[in-house]
């Protein structure tokens, strides 16, 4: 008899224990869910490995436009970089190749507007198929 209590409060005890634990490990897992929110969740590419974007304007007006593709191997990329106005594309620059492919330049802007970068990539395999379409916007600067 003593055996059988044993065993049915060791069997509750287990369950009680599993039961307070699957939520906090449940919740680790997710991420931060203090704020309520889950940490980001970071897309997969098939043809590309690494893509951003960033603008910087300087007191003069000089806005530094930059955008970055990394393509597997056996990938290629067309990185299309623009520079927008007020939402508005005002100037673009393209490159394309495999592998890293970077472009880097500067075009003089006007006061009083806002300004954003949006690097665009389109990847292809070695057979010319669109395998990756996306893009990676700068964060909104004001001059």
């Amino acid at each position: 008899m003593k055996n059988l209590a044993l065993r049915y409060f060791s069997v509750a005890f287990l369950l009680a224990f599993a039961l307070v634990l699957a939520p906090t490990n449940i919740a680790s897992a997710a991420g931060d869910t203090s704020t309520g929110f889950i940490d980001e969740i970071e897309p997969r590419y098939t043809g590309i490995s690494k893509l951003g974007a960033n603008l910087t304007i300087n007191s003069n007006g000089a806005a530094q436009c930059w955008g970055e593709v990394r393509s597997r191997s056996g990938y290629t990329s067309t990185l299309t970089v623009s520079l927008q106005q007020d939402g508005t594309t005002i100037k673009s620059w393209s490159v394309y190749g495999g592998g890293l492919r970077t472009v880097d330049e500067s075009y003089t802007v006007e006061k009083g507007h806002s300004y954003q970068v949006i690097a665009s990539v389109v990847v292809k395999d070695s057979k010319g198929t669109v395998v990756d379409r996306t893009s990676e916007e700068s964060r909104v600067q004001s001059y």
